[in-house]
C-alpha cells in the first residue's frame, strides 16, 4: 500500500515539474516582455524614416526645377537617417497638374500622397525669382498632412544653378537641425539598445544621451509650422560602442520598466560634471546672480495693434446750384490720430478695425456767411474681413491681400448762416485691395500700397440738405514698415481720401448746392505691436 502511494506522489511531482518548466519556457520565450504601449500618438507621428520628394516649383519655366529635385534626391540617398520613397499620386490625381504650394493649402491631398507613397514625410521645394533676387523655400510635411518645418533663403545676387544647389544643401541641413530630436532607438535587447547615431554625428564612447517622448507640437497660429514641442524625458543611455552610422548603448535609467523602446527619441545631454564644491574654481560673477535661462522671443501669433499720429492737408469745397459761386475752406495742418487692430483668424484670413480722426479750424469760404471761422471734426471707422496670400510662403515675404467690409465716415462742421457746409455722414460697403513687398535683403523693410472702393454708399446731411445726393468715395495709401524687433515695427504712411457728391432736386438748404467735395491727404507716423 505504501509503495503504491509513493508511486502516485512521484508521478504527481513529475507532472507538476514538467508543467512549471513549460510555463517558464513560455515566459522566457516571450518576444514582447513590455506589452504596455507608453508612446503618444504625436511621438509616433514624428518617427520619420522615409521621405517622398514632390516635384519642385519655380516661376521661371522650370530653370531651377530639375536641378533642385536632383540635389534633394542626392541628399536623401546619402542620408542614413532617411530612405527615399517613390512618389505615387492617388489614383484620382494621376495625370493632373498640381503645384508645390498646394501641399500647404490642401492637407488631405498631402496626406493621400504620403499614404500612397508609403512615406512618413513629404518634402517640397519652391523657388521664386523676382526683382529682389531669388527665394528658396523647403517645407517638410508629416503623415497627418500638416506642415512641420519650413526653411527659406533669399539673395538679391544669386541666379546661377550651381549656387542654388549650394543653397538647397544648406537649407536641407538647417531643416534637419530643426527636427525636435537627434536620433532614434532602432532596437532593444534587455538593457542594451542600438541607436542610429555614430561617429559621423560626433558620437563617442561614454557619451550620455537622454531619451524623450514628444507629447505635443506647438504651431504658429498663422503659418502652422512647428515652433516648438512639449517633451518628457523618460530615461538615459550611455554609449558603449561607436561605429560609423550607428552605436550601441546601455540604459542607465528609465522612468518605467520598458518605457524605452524601438522608436524612442534621443537628445544629447552631456552635461558638465563637477566634483565636490571645493573643486569648482569658476567664480560667480555679479551679473550671474539669480540668472535665468535665455529663451528666444516667440514670433507673433495672434495679430497686431497700431497707433499713428500726424497731420492732414484738408480741403472742402462746394458750388451753388446756379454754378455762379465756387468756394472752399482749407487747412494744411490738421492734427490727425489713427488707431487700428488686426486679428489673424488663420494663416490666411484676418479681420481688422481702423479708426481715424482729424479736427481743425478753417476760414469760412462762403462770402457773406457767418461765423468767419468754422470748426471741423472728421472721423472714419473701417471694419474689414480679408484674405492674405503669401507669395513665397514666408510670413515676412511679399503678400497680396483682398477683402471687404463696412466703412462709416462722419464730418461735423459748425452751423453757419447762410449754410456754407453741412455736417454729413457716409456709410457704405467697401472693396479692399493691397500688397506688401520687402525692399531689403533681410525682409525687415517693406513697401506697401492699398486701395479702397466704396460700393452702395449712403450720404446724409444735417441740419439742412441740398436735395437727392449721389456720392463717390475712394481712398488710396502707400506706406513703409521697418522691423525694430520681432514684435515691434514703425510705419510711416501717406493716405489720400476723396468724397465727391452731386445733388439734384429740391432741398431745405437756402444755399442749394450743385456739388461738394472733400479731400484729405494724411501724413502719419505710426508704431505697430505684433503679438
Amino acid at each position: 500500500m505504501n509503495s503504491y502511494i509513493k508511486r502516485i506522489i512521484i508521478a504527481a511531482g513529475l507532472f507538476l515539474f514538467s508543467h512549471f518548466a513549460s510555463a517558464k519556457e513560455v515566459v522566457i520565450g516571450n518576444k514582447n516582455p513590455y506589452p504596455i504601449n507608453y508612446r503618444s500618438d504625436i511621438d509616433k507621428l514624428l518617427n520619420l524614416k522615409s521621405v517622398v520628394i514632390v516635384p519642385a516649383y519655380d516661376n521661371v519655366g522650370g530653370v531651377y526645377k530639375a536641378a533642385a529635385e536632383k540635389r534633394l534626391n542626392e541628399l536623401i540617398v546619402d542620408d542614413h537617417f532617411w530612405s527615399l520613397a517613390e512618389l505615387k499620386l492617388p489614383t484620382s490625381e494621376n495625370g493632373k497638374q498640381f503645384r508645390a504650394d498646394w501641399f500647404e493649402e490642401k492637407s488631405e491631398f498631402t496626406k493621400k500622397v504620403m499614404t500612397n507613397s508609403q512615406a512618413d514625410s513629404l518634402l517640397s521645394a519652391i523657388i521664386t525669382k523676382s526683382s529682389s533676387g531669388i527665394t528658396v523655400n523647403l517645407a517638410l510635411y508629416i503623415k497627418d498632412g500638416s506642415p512641420l518645418i519650413s526653411v527659406s533663403y533669399q539673395d538679391e545676387k544669386t541666379f546661377e544653378i550651381n549656387k542654388v544647389n549650394e543653397i538647397i544643401t544648406d537649407l536641407y541641413g538647417k531643416l534637419k537641425q530643426k527636427l525636435p530630436y537627434n536620433g532614434l532607438i532602432v532596437s532593444r535587447t534587455g538593457n542594451m539598445v542600438t541607436i542610429n547615431l555614430g561617429q559621423k554625428n560626433g558620437l563617442k564612447e561614454n557619451d550620455k544621451l537622454s531619451v524623450a517622448q514628444i507629447l505635443a507640437i506647438k504651431r504658429h497660429p498663422k503659418l502652422k509650422f512647428m515652433t516648438g514641442v512639449e517633451k518628457e524625458v523618460i530615461g538615459q543611455i550611455v554609449v558603449t560602442k561607436v561605429e560609423s552610422d550607428l552605436s550601441f548603448a546601455q540604459i542607465s535609467f528609465e522612468k518605467e520598466i520598458g518605457v524605452i523602446e524601438k522608436g524612442s527619441k534621443l537628445l544629447p545631454v552631456n552635461f558638465v560634471e563637477y566634483g565636490t564644491k571645493s573643486e569648482i574654481s569658476k567664480p560667480i560673477l555679479e551679473n550671474e546672480k539669480d540668472a535665468k535661462e535665455w529663451v528666444p522671443t516667440p514670433p507673433p501669433q495672434y495679430g497686431k495693434v497700431s497707433v499713428a499720429l500726424g497731420v492732414s492737408d484738408y480741403k472742402i469745397g462746394a458750388m451753388n446750384r446756379a454754378g455762379t459761386n465756387n468756394y472752399s475752406s482749407t487747412q494744411g495742418f490738421a492734427p490727425t490720430l489713427k488707431l487700428g487692430v488686426e486679428l489673424w483668424i488663420t494663416s490666411e484670413w484676418f479681420t481688422s478695425l481702423d479708426m481715424q480722426q482729424s479736427f481743425f479750424k478753417a476760414k469760412n469760404g462762403l462770402t457773406g456767411s457767418s461765423p468767419d471761422s468754422l470748426s471741423f471734426t472728421y472721423s472714419q471707422y473701417d471694419l474689414m474681413f480679408g484674405y492674405k496670400y503669401s507669395v513665397t510662403g514666408n510670413f515676412w515675404g511679399p503678400q497680396i491681400s483682398v477683402g471687404g467690409g463696412f466703412l462709416m465716415g462722419n464730418t461735423q462742421v459748425t452751423d453757419s448762416n447762410p449754410t456754407a457746409f453741412t455736417s454729413n455722414s457716409t456709410n457704405g460697403w467697401q472693396l479692399h485691395l493691397g500688397g506688401n513687398f520687402p525692399v531689403s535683403e533681410n525682409n525687415k523693410t517693406a513697401f506697401g500700397a492699398k486701395a479702397k472702393f466704396i460700393l452702395f454708399e449712403t450720404f446724409k446731411e444735417t441740419p439742412v440738405d441740398s436735395g437727392k445726393s449721389d456720392a463717390t468715395i475712394n481712398s488710396f495709401g502707400i506706406y513703409l514698415t521697418h522691423q525694430i524687433s520681432t514684435h515691434l515695427q514703425i510705419k510711416p504712411e501717406i493716405n489720400y481720401g476723396m468724397n465727391s457728391v452731386s445733388y439734384s432736386g429740391t432741398g431745405s438748404n437756402i444755399n442749394l448746392l450743385r456739388s461738394s467735395e472733400e479731400k484729405a491727404v494724411s501724413y502719419l507716423f505710426g508704431v505697430e505691436y505684433l503679438f
